[in-house]
């Protein structure tokens, strides 16, 4: 019996999902069968006490919303869970993939059954259960593309080819000698060189992986981080790179205001409503 036979039988379909879970390096697998030698691919699914909804769509949205709601009594639940909060989600990539197969069938007849990524997280039922928020992919061309602003602030991204400034040169390297118990502040060792407050929005990474976050405060020798890095303890070499606030002043302290991507001598005064004799 095939699978498509087996979806509109009334007694001879046993249904099973398998979900893939990715958020950035890390893989989840899990399955809705008590199998605990389910493989795919070369993937082990764990057996998970989870549900979900069917796929909706909304006529105001493109797209199909699906929400999966896992037990958190499982540590890979909780593992999942604890991923996506500590790592920043707004710069992460995730995706989820659902398959369906019948108990009984080949590994051939596994069929996917729908694909997206992660929009929000959040627990429910006193913590006794997470509520994943999936979107599929057909929403991300709806969404509006980053778009250069008229305006006095810089429209380059730091290092790009636009700035044109290396982000090599302006890249130190120190050593974790503690960390705060929220995980927000490191402590460096040696301490970072001048300039002081040049770091004030640059990036803090562990040296020779893609783990970094924003830089919200440089003091002396302790850099504050605006999600912690849990991957990041002490004895581990980071990388500080300095950040910049796109204002001209930051842009000059640079030697680099040749190529700046503001407007910052526009006129303030409105020539067609205050008249040219106001400029």
């Amino acid at each position: 019996m095939t699978f498509a036979t087996r979806e509109i039988s009334e007694e001879g379909g046993q249904p099973v999902e398998l979900y893939d879970i990715s958020l950035d390096s890390e893989n989840f697998y899990f399955t809705t069968t008590d199998r605990d030698d389910l493989t795919f691919d070369l993937n082990l699914y764990i057996p998970a006490i989870l549900d979900r909804t069917q796929p909706k769509v909304d006529n105001d949205q493109p797209g199909s919303e699906v929400q999966l709601e896992f037990s958190t009594s499982e540590a890979v639940v909780q593992d999942l869970i604890g991923r996506w909060v500590t790592a920043a989600p707004e710069v992460e990539s995730n995706s989820v993939m659902i398959r369906k197969y019948h108990i009984g069938e080949a590994v051939s007849e596994i069929q996917p059954f729908w694909f997206g990524t992660i929009a929000s997280v959040k627990y429910k039922n006193m913590g006794q259960t997470a509520q994943i928020i999936c979107r599929s992919l057909t929403d991300l061309f709806t969404l509006q593309g980053p778009r250069k602003t008229w305006g006095t602030q810089c429209n380059h991204q730091l290092y790009d080819g636009e700035c044109t400034l290396s982000r090599a040169v302006y890249t130190v390297e120190s050593v974790v000698a503690s960390v705060s118990g929220d995980g927000l502040t490191f402590t460096m060792s040696p301490p970072i060189a001048s300039p002081t407050t040049r770091y004030n929005a640059g990036e803090f990474r562990k040296k020779n992986t893609a783990l970094s976050r924003l830089i919200v405060q440089r003091s002396g020798n302790l850099v504050t981080v605006q999600y912690p890095i849990p991957e990041i303890v002490i004895g581990d070499t980071v990388e500080v790179i300095e950040g910049c606030e796109h204002n001209l002043t930051d842009c000059l302290s640079f030697s680099n205001d040749i190529n700046y991507g503001g407007t910052p001598f526009t006129p303030p005064i409105n020539p067609f409503t205050k008249g040219l004799d106001a400029l």
